[in-house]
């Protein structure tokens, strides 16, 4: 009786979806959007962890070890370094074994991080998990292929940009986290919601573009019709199929004006949002707050910091298509060059000159608010943006994978 009725609903259906159903469907594509997402956000938190977490190692509050400021900055720059690693490895593997493999490899990545960091009793294995978590940062960088891959044309932009917003979200968590509990707990928590992230990342489909890339065409289709919740996919699969066909290759990047244009503006991007010190402060952020002398609890206000980096990261979406983009990276520019300049000058007085600056602490709290303030209304996002915007339709994949 149980296979009658199957084989009655599997003559009815295709792929779960009835075959006269042609109204499609969003809500799997946003709940793929959220399993990768959640994954950002627990790689944003990797990214955090140094500013909370290694005061607790410097000063051996509960730690099985000590380390020094030298140990401390060897440390943090695991995550770049690491990160180097994984832009250039995996996407190769991808074209190779799948754009899933990618959300898989994250997932993976970040839980054995946080539990070599929830058990970890030396600093090797501190430097091995930072170093896992930045491959990881690295492979973040390729997940907007697979999202921009499943998504349809309308809602595409909308999923890579969520996906985005929760690595900044991830930022703020860990220093909330850690405001209340220990360095080892915090880790040991987030190890156990990374493994159910890893676990729902296990039954996400492929792209259908590398599908149609390996010749499984019946598997392209049969995702499609999945992802789409309607068996009305034939104009969409045509579409991937001659855009398959006409992938170029990277010699092409540079025969193009537009390509080449669109490089130089990419690239000079990114080295700002790096010259301008986003990482560097993020990494020191609640080091350098303490170091500021003004009387404030300082989780408190890396929590506000980051929470105003949220928002305004968030409204950013907006402003871009209302004032443009040059405007929004003219003020982000200017607005943070401003305040870390006069951030520098305060500590620049106060360690080596013999003014004093004691009355004056508030002013380099004030200029940090203004520094994130203004980095999160461009530069967080214009870069990501720009790259999906400035080159020919058949090069959008490549910018990603190596600017």
């Amino acid at each position: 009786m149980v296979n009658s009725i199957w084989n009655k609903f599997r003559n009815r259906t295709n792929n779960g979806i009835p075959e006269d159903k042609k109204q499609p469907s969003n809500h799997r594509q946003y709940l793929i959007t959220a399993i990768v997402g959640l994954n950002f956000l627990i790689s944003g938190a990797h990214y955090g962890w140094p500013s909370p977490s290694l005061p607790y190692f410097k000063n051996g509050l509960g730690t099985a070890f000590e380390i020094t400021e030298d140990q401390g900055y060897w440390i943090i720059s695991m995550i770049p370094f690491g990160a180097f690693i994984g832009s250039i490895i995996f996407p190769f593997l991808a074209d190779k074994m799948g754009r899933k493999l990618l959300v898989i490899s994250v997932a993976f990545g970040n839980f054995i991080g946080w539990v070599l960091i929830g058990f970890t009793e030396n600093i090797v294995t501190i430097f091995i998990a930072r170093l896992i978590a930045g491959v990881v940062d690295g492979i973040c960088l390729m997940l907007p292929i697979y999202l921009a891959e499943i998504g349809n044309s309308k809602i595409r932009g909308t999923m890579v940009s969520i996906a985005l917003m929760n690595f900044v979200i991830g930022l703020l968590l860990i220093n909330i986290l850690e405001t209340f509990m220990h360095v080892y707990l915090t880790a040991k928590i987030l190890s156990v919601v990374t493994f159910i992230f890893f676990w729902s990342s296990l039954w996400i489909p492929e792209s259908p573009y590398f599908f149609l890339m390996k010749k499984r065409d019946e598997e392209a289709r049969e995702t499609l019709r999945w992802l789409r919740g309607t068996t009305d996919i034939d104009e969409e699969y045509t579409r991937i199929s001659e855009a398959i066909s006409n992938k170029v290759q990277l010699k092409e990047f540079f025969t193009s004006k537009q390509n080449r244009r669109g490089l130089l503006i990419v690239v000079v991007l990114r080295i700002s949002q790096e010259m301008i010190g986003f990482s560097a402060i993020t990494f020191h952020l609640q080091e350098i707050l303490l170091e500021t002398g003004y009387n404030v609890s300082t989780p408190t206000t890396s929590t506000v910091y980051l929470t105003i980096q949220n928002i305004i990261n968030l409204l950013s979406l907006k402003f871009a298509d209302y004032f443009g983009r040059r405007p929004l990276i003219f003020i982000s520019l200017s607005g943070a060059g401003i305040a870390i300049f006069i951030v520098g000058t305060y500590f620049y007085l106060k360690n080596e000159t013999q003014i004093d600056v004691n009355s004056l602490s508030f002013i380099p709290v004030l200029s940090l608010i203004i520094y994130i303030a203004s980095y999160s209304t461009g530069m967080q996002q214009m870069p990501s943006i720009y790259t999906s915007e400035v080159f020919t339709p058949q090069m959008k994949g490549l910018p990603i994978q190596y600017v």
